[in-house]
């Protein structure tokens, strides 16, 4: 396991040099500059030359690029144009309410995904199995924006249930702490319900085809033959060798809650990554930017080397050499 281990860290680092290679060039080369906005159209060459010089885009791109990665592989993620601040500090102020939100997300989608799955295969052709069909096929196909303007306004404008935007509310640090967990609760729901719903569609529909094909196995019916009762087949035999694609699915679906959560947080204005990410590309923050983007590389290559090393645990036969 230790030497697997490594090997695969090792094979990650050139990824993800590749990886900060492109997304730098495609950054960098997309119309538009951090100087357009700043820019006076009575403003001369040298005057223009002298704005690109103060915030190193003067430079090729090449050398541009050899520059932040000497300052990356230091530990220094660069200095952020929009918030005046290192970007490591800037993001680490939005790195807690991005990962609470996506924990709490996946935590509803594998509660519900999982089971409902599993229940929908072992009641094939019931109307309670085209209830969770259904369900999966408008949880993939709806808009995460839309389905969120759906919910504030019938739970936030409509009814008053819920907040409307945000992760507190701005007065909450002078309440009690009890006071206060309830108002991050209530602020989370919308959010969390909106973010973990095409989540809990995918693990339903992929619980639900895994689980269709073990329960045919030869396995299967002897242990039926063998009077074991109908719990103890499907969740001990049956749910656990159908863990491989889930665990798969997983993997990828960690760093997609980052990725998704753009959308989600700048619906709600959440103040998470996805919002950061959102303001880093309208305002041409390359230093946020890029260490937006080398975050959720990371957490893509890190989310798969978590689901190989899962598979030993849901199948004893996977032996790492």
């Amino acid at each position: 396991m230790r030497n697997y281990l490594l090997k695969r860290v090792l094979q990650i680092m050139p990824v993800l040099f590749g990886i900060t290679i492109i997304t730098f060039f495609i950054i960098h080369t997309a119309p538009g500059d951090p100087t357009s906005k700043m820019m006076d159209p009575r403003m001369t060459v040298a005057e223009k030359m002298r704005l690109k010089e103060k915030f190193g885009i003067d430079k090729p791109i090449i050398v541009q690029y050899v520059d932040w990665i000497s300052e990356v592989v230091k530990g220094n993620l660069g200095y952020s144009w929009k918030f005046q601040r290192p970007v490591a500090e800037v993001m680490g102020e939005r790195l807690l309410a991005t990962f609470y939100l996506a924990a709490v997300s996946l935590l509803l989608a594998l509660l519900i995904g999982i089971p409902s799955g599993v229940i929908s295969a072992t009641r094939q052709y019931t109307k309670l199995d085209y209830f969770f069909t259904i369900f999966a096929l408008v949880g993939i196909s709806i808009p995460s924006f839309f389905f969120a303007l759906l919910l504030i306004k019938y739970f936030a404008i409509d009814n008053s249930i819920f907040p409307i935007s945000g992760m507190r509310t701005i007065e909450a640090s002078s309440w009690p702490i009890g006071a206060q967990i309830k108002d991050i609760i209530a602020h989370t729901v919308l959010p969390a319900i909106v973010l973990g719903l095409g989540s809990t569609a995918s693990f339903m529909r992929y619980t639900r085809s895994s689980m269709l094909e073990v329960i045919r196995q030869d396995y299967i019916r002897t242990a039926h033959s063998k009077g074991l009762s109908e719990r103890v087949i499907i969740y001990r035999h049956a749910l656990r060798n159908a863990l491989i694609p889930i665990i798969t699915l997983l993997g990828f679906w960690i760093p997609g809650l980052f990725s998704g959560a753009l959308i989600v947080e700048q619906v709600f204005a959440w103040p998470g990554m996805g919002l950061l990410g959102y303001q880093a590309i309208g305002d041409r923050d390359y230093p946020l930017l890029m260490g937006v983007n080398l975050f959720l590389s990371f957490l893509t290559l890190t989310g798969n080397l978590c689901a190989d090393l899962f598979y030993g645990l849901a199948d004893p036969r996977i032996k790492y050499d």
